[in-house]
């Protein structure tokens, strides 16, 4: 679940509670709720492309995964060993090793994201990344990761991902961990 804070309403009682002099005229007043729409669709437009690329993470789909990231995005991550990355060849090589013949049933959940818009083509989101596997013994297991991705929004491709610092546990469930 994702909570999230209608600013519009308390913005339009503030203005209510203050001197008359203070209040703006309609048109003012429409404009900024209408702006705050705007972010507020952007946020969770963010929200959902950040979801998708963990979904195509937990479902090993490269192709989608790259469709979403761009070809010189850089990470910091905990399989990096807090090198700086640049590039997809990085990722690419754990999809390509991590995936059996069955993969394992994989949950990730985005928890409490906070979204950070940098005019109409930037955005930044701050998350908890929340991970459930059945480890090799066919227990439930989860990991949690600390993540932060900055999105640019490209002419042709939308929304793409150009850098992303995560810290905790990796975020690939190896073959040993999980029962097939």
């Amino acid at each position: 679940m994702i909570a999230t804070r209608n600013l519009s309403s308390r913005n339009l009682l503030n203005k209510k509670e203050a001197p008359p002099s203070t209040i703006k005229e309609s048109s003012e007043s429409s404009q900024t709720i209408d702006d705050q729409d705007s972010d507020k669709v952007q946020k969770q437009e963010i929200v959902r492309v950040t979801q998708q690329l963990l979904d195509a993470i937990s479902c090993k789909d490269y192709e989608s995964y790259s469709r979403l990231c761009d070809p010189s995005m850089t990470c910091f991550e905990p399989e990096a060993l807090g090198n700086l990355i640049e590039g997809m060849d990085f990722h690419k090589f754990y999809f390509d090793n991590n995936s059996g013949t069955r993969g394992p049933k994989i949950h990730t959940t985005l928890l409490n994201p906070n979204v950070h818009l940098m005019g109409d083509e930037g955005a930044c989101i701050a998350y908890i990344r929340l991970t459930q596997f059945i480890d090799k013994n066919g227990d439930a297991r989860s990991r949690q990761a600390q993540e932060t991705r900055v999105w640019h929004k490209r002419n042709g491709r939308g929304w793409v991902c150009v850098h992303v610092h995560r810290t905790g546990a990796p975020s690939s469930v190896t073959t040993a961990d999980c029962h097939f």
